[in-house]
């Protein structure tokens, strides 16, 4: 189980429940049962384009990124544990869901979910079959959300219908 603490950088109407439950669903689809602890933070544009040259070398917006706990050792952490923070770009996410015809939960919680599985040690950018497995995930994770649609990510990493 992950349990989840949320910081916001920019105003919002997210409510930490959401946070909670995109962390339920990985909970639940990959048969979680220790507790680990995870920062989410929703922050600006510019706060994440920073971090993203920082440490991607991408001078960019992006919609989320993931920092695993630097004291990470081979396979999953023990219990109580800290995983690692999961940054969002609010407005990005709220431009994402606009387009996608997705509310801005729908969106952030796919995020979340996304940043989750990387925290994991998922990687859609490791090759095309460590994609096909984590795009999966993601999608179980969604239903399990109870979202009336399956959300995916397109090339242009935007979520929208299938």
């Amino acid at each position: 189980m992950i349990s989840v603490i949320v910081s916001k950088e920019v105003r919002c109407t997210l409510r930490l429940a959401v946070a909670r439950a995109a962390a339920a669903a990985v909970n639940a689809e990959l048969g979680m049962t220790a507790v680990w602890q995870v920062g989410v933070a929703l922050v600006s544009d510019s706060r994440i384009r920073t971090l993203n040259k920082m440490f991607r070398g991408r001078d960019a917006v992006t919609d989320v990124l993931s920092f695993a706990d630097a004291t990470d050792t081979v396979g999953w952490p023990e219990s109580g544990e800290y995983l690692g923070d999961i940054i969002i770009s609010y407005p990005q996410a709220a431009r994402q869901a606009k387009q996608a015809g997705v509310t801005i939960k729908q969106e952030v919680s796919l995020l979340i979910v996304h940043g989750l599985l990387h925290l994991l040690g998922y990687d859609h950018e490791q090759s095309r079959a460590a994609a096909a497995v984590m795009d999966q995930l993601q999608q179980r994770c969604v239903r399990r959300l109870g979202f009336p649609l399956d959300m995916r990510y397109n090339k242009q990493k935007t979520a929208r219908l299938v």
